[in-house]
């Protein structure tokens, strides 16, 4: 694993761009804390449309990807692998399931 310096951790946050509930506002708050407690990793969200949370606005290390696969077992199926591999990220955080195709240098939560 590389050091703390040059982490990219991948979150699978299509529920942000859903109405407010208990997983939503867990990613917000979640998120909020250790962004901000660590500027030295780069944290992409990978979202259905763009968000706008005023919590992100003022970090550099917050990226946001646009999912183009509006189908939810299309982008657990191809299009979220693709991008874990594309970026090379070293961990990737989901909500309820993990896609099936995972690589070996990526930790998955």
């Amino acid at each position: 694993m590389r050091s703390k310096k040059g982490l990219k951790v991948f979150v699978d946050a299509y529920l942000l761009n859903k109405e407010p509930q208990g997983t939503v506002t867990y990613l917000k708050g979640l998120y909020t804390a250790v962004t901000r407690q660590n500027p030295d990793i780069d944290f992409y969200f990978g979202c259905i449309e763009q968000v706008e949370l005023e919590e992100f606005k003022s970090l550099e290390n917050v990226h946001f990807i646009l999912y183009k696969d509006l189908s939810r077992v299309n982008r657990m199926l191809y299009e979220i692998p693709k991008l874990i591999e594309q970026y090379s990220f070293d961990f990737a955080h989901f909500q309820y399931v993990i896609p099936l195709k995972k690589y070996k240098k990526c930790v998955y939560i």
